[in-house]
């Protein structure tokens, strides 16, 4: 089986690549947002990627500027849920596999010891791929508290690894000129009151989309 990467980086889909520094609190700041569209095409193959946003009980709406980001993203407040429907196409005439992960999650507060990352979590403990539901896999734990909170179990803090990244999907299988949604909901938590928290910024620095070949 031959195996060609065809893309090492797509940023947050027309980059999920929003939370690029996008404020989630109870005040409104500047963040720095940098989105880019794209179409990956390499020799023969190509592969299309197109990111649709809402919050809350909005329509779906599709981000291809920092402008859609901010506009739906910014002065986020606790209990709002943030969506991410994100579609993936392999314009190719070859099935291809996809490494998927979400690189660099961090927090940035000046308020120590109020890390964004304990208070934003994936709802539900799962991401949705064609519409069946993939569970994170998190161990068990006692309640923690955290500035007078109990801390939701997949709370971002407890699902990326050392390196701030989280493994979405491993090899998962493309077909020639199939198109595959994968879907998911960050959650800013209702209980978050503590004012340690007001302009904290939550910032994702980019999926990661690695496809390979499997046959020609």
């Amino acid at each position: 089986m031959k195996k060609n990467l065809i893309n090492s980086v797509l940023l947050f889909a027309a980059a999920l690549l929003l939370l690029f520094g996008v404020v989630y609190a109870w005040i409104t700041l500047t963040p720095a947002v940098r989105v880019q569209q794209f179409v990956v095409n390499v020799n023969n193959y190509s592969a299309d990627l197109r990111l649709d946003i809402k919050r809350n009980d909005d329509e779906y709406t599709e981000a291809v500027s920092a402008a859609d980001v901010y506009e739906l993203f910014h002065n986020t407040l606790p209990n709002d849920r943030l969506y991410f429907r994100l579609s993936i196409t392999n314009n190719g005439n070859h099935p291809v596999t996809a490494d998927i992960w979400m690189l660099g999650v961090f927090s940035e507060n000046e308020n120590e010891g109020y890390d964004m990352l304990d208070v934003f979590f994936l709802d539900g403990g799962k991401f949705v791929l064609d519409g069946t539901d993939y569970p994170v896999a998190v161990e068990p734990e006692e309640p923690v508290i955290r500035h007078g909170q109990e801390l939701n179990l997949y709370r971002l803090n407890n699902i990326i690894d050392a390196n701030h990244d989280f493994q979405i999907f491993d090899d998962l299988e493309f077909s020639a000129n199939q198109t595959r949604v994968l879907e998911f909901i960050l959650v800013y938590d209702q209980n978050t009151e503590a004012l340690g928290y007001q302009g904290g910024i939550l910032s994702i620095a980019a999926i990661n989309i690695i496809f390979n070949i499997t046959g020609e």
